[in-house]
């Protein structure tokens, strides 16, 4: 979907880093270093505020809506998570009935042989296109690549024990918190960027030409170049954190803003999997 237009990420990656080095050294270091002061400010309080405020954002915000979402799934009467599976299952072609993978279950419960890891798949298969109708996870992963067969296991146990509440509350914390807190970090990340380059602008009006201050004559527009260069990588990783910021919050289902037109590219991919 739209990865025929992959140069168009590429070409802005060498834009901003062409642009920005280029008005840098025409600048100078005396005219470049305050800003890039203030970039890097920025980073830094970008990169450790977003990772101290993950946790206290997503629990105010997010743990007690996406726990009550997927107990309504998990506690609706009519959804029986191993009825849905062997329903799924039978759909994709598979010679398989709700009694065979209950009976299955309950040879695992009591100390029986493993579940099987086809099960196990449909289990978590089941289970996330039940949720996701109510509540997306935005995670890079499918719940079967995350959910180890024991979990699955403690999963159901818990869900045919009559505990709905805590199959709820494992779902939450092992699979959706882990994408949300990253979804969270990267949300912070670009207001605290947003808010700190404001902030340096309003600073750098109210104090005049801060330029000024500097007297570096010799190599004035030789030092630039190694500003400029951190200066683009500010920009970069910025404009890397927003793009997977958009890209996972709409489940890489827009044009352009999906990992296969990403993946196309040739310098941008290297830095969207820094993040």
């Amino acid at each position: 979907m739209g990865t025929q237009f992959w140069w168009f990420y590429d070409v802005l990656t060498v834009s901003i880093t062409v642009g920005v080095l280029y008005a840098a050294v025409q600048k100078g270091f005396n005219k470049t270093v305050f800003p890039l002061i203030g970039f890097l400010a920025a980073m830094a309080v970008g990169i450790y505020g977003s990772a101290f405020l993950k946790e206290e954002v997503y629990d105010s915000l997010f743990r007690e809506k996406i726990t009550a979402t997927i107990l309504s799934v998990l506690e609706d009467e009519e959804w029986d998570v191993l009825d849905a599976t062997a329903e799924a299952l039978s759909l994709s072609g598979e010679e398989t009935d709700a009694e065979t993978l209950h009976s299955l279950y309950e040879e695992a419960a009591s100390g029986g042989e493993a579940l099987p890891e086809w099960l196990t798949q449909g289990v978590c298969n089941t289970t996330e296109a039940a949720i996701s109708v109510r509540q997306h996870s935005h995670a890079e992963h499918p719940l079967r690549e995350t959910f180890s067969q024991a979990e699955v296991m403690t999963f159901l146990q818990r869900l045919y024990a009559d505990q709905p509440q805590e199959a709820a509350q494992q779902l939450e914390e092992t699979y959706y918190r882990v994408s949300y807190l990253e979804l969270v970090r990267m949300a912070v990340f670009l207001l605290i960027e947003l808010a700190m380059l404001i902030i340096y602008g309003i600073i750098a009006t109210i104090g005049g030409n801060l330029d000024e201050q500097m007297h570096v004559r010799k190599g004035n527009h030789l030092l630039a170049f190694p500003a400029g260069v951190l200066e683009a990588a500010c920009l970069l990783l910025i404009f890397a954190v927003a793009v997977q910021f958009v890209v996972r919050t709409t489940d890489g289902e827009m044009l352009l803003f999906n990992t296969e037109t990403i993946g196309q590219t040739k310098l941008f991919r290297y830095l969207y999997q820094l993040i």
